[in-house]
């Protein structure tokens, strides 16, 4: 399946905090950071050519340029924090050219800390830069 260039978030400057019910998205790629979080029920990804089924209490990181797909099986809850690539170029430079081992990660004390700061994300619901 070819993976399309999301032309709309590549216009966008912003950090940006996004809540799904029931989410859904076709092979894509683009050039922000994404951080995908499952608050309740499940979420199948292909993140890289690799696939999981991420439950409530994890996450995913989805880095610039990576083709990936999302769906829900079930009804679920999740968002999704936008970061774009200026916010964070001194982790890009130190990674460029790097892949992760895993997309994937389970790790509920970090994921308590990601909800946490979404707060004030959710607030603004877009910070403009």
């Amino acid at each position: 399946m070819q993976a399309n260039l999301t032309v709309k978030r590549e216009k966008t400057n912003k950090l940006e905090l996004t809540k799904y019910e029931d989410p859904y998205c076709f092979m894509q790629f683009h050039s922000q950071i994404e951080i995908f979080a499952v608050t309740d029920g499940e979420m199948e990804m292909l993140i890289d050519g690799k696939r999981k089924t991420l439950s409530k209490g994890e996450f995913a990181v989805v880095l610039p340029h990576i083709t990936h797909e999302y769906k829900t099986p079930h009804s679920s809850q999740a968002f999704c924090i936008i970061i774009p690539t200026f916010f964070c170029k001194e982790f890009l430079e130190q990674t460029h050219g790097q892949k992760l081992k895993s997309p994937f990660f389970n790790d509920l004390e970090l994921f308590s800390k990601i909800k946490q700061n979404t707060v004030s994300l959710d607030k603004r619901r877009f910070i403009n830069v």
